[in-house]
């Protein structure tokens, strides 16, 4: 159902039998505020059930909520959907030893990065100073991960020299210009 309310968790068995157990399992574990309440359960629901690892799903960033006894995991998301989804995304791969421990990690699957950034613009003098910056966060993420498309949402705040310059709608919009021609060129 598109919303659920009951706690899912409590329908698996308990103590499977076989070499290791995984189970899979779309919820919020422990009442995330972020997320809503789809198939509310604790981490406790979920350890009772003796399975070796908990596969979860509904939270998009990547998360290990226990790890082991059993390993509960959200692998997060393949791709950041919308700016609110910031950093590497991808899939985990998950690795059981012959001693059933278990060894997770990620692969990075996301072709575009979402970025959020803040800077103040109460020491910069012209518009020149803002495009330095902005080619010092530019330089920064693509060393970082250069594979990937980035979206960079810049928020600007304080009331420096520069502050009037970037009131004048023209100059704004010169500067967004400039910025989106030095950093987002067309393929």
């Amino acid at each position: 159902a598109r919303k659920e309310t009951k706690n899912l968790a409590s329908e698996f068995p308990s103590k499977p039998k076989g070499p290791f157990s995984i189970a899979v399992l779309h919820a919020n574990v422990g009442g995330q505020a972020s997320h809503g309440p789809y198939a509310p359960c604790e981490l406790a629901d979920l350890v009772e059930r003796e399975m070796d690892y908990w596969a979860l799903g509904h939270v998009h960033t990547r998360k290990t909520l226990r790890e082991e006894g059993p390993v509960v995991h959200y692998p997060g998301n393949v791709q950041g959907l919308h700016r609110n989804e910031e950093g590497p995304r991808g899939a985990t791969l998950v690795k059981v030893a012959p001693d059933r421990s278990v060894e997770i990690s990620p692969i990075w699957t996301d072709t575009i990065r979402w970025h959020r950034r803040q800077d103040s613009i109460n020491d910069l003098k012209a518009v020149d100073d803002i495009m330095r910056k902005f080619a010092e966060i530019s330089a920064e993420i693509r060393e970082d991960s250069p594979n990937q498309l980035h979206i960079v949402s810049w928020k600007l705040t304080g009331s420096g020299p520069v502050h009037a310059e970037l009131r004048n709608p023209v100059i704004h919009a010169e500067l967004e210009e400039r910025l989106r021609t030095e950093h987002a060129p067309e393929p």
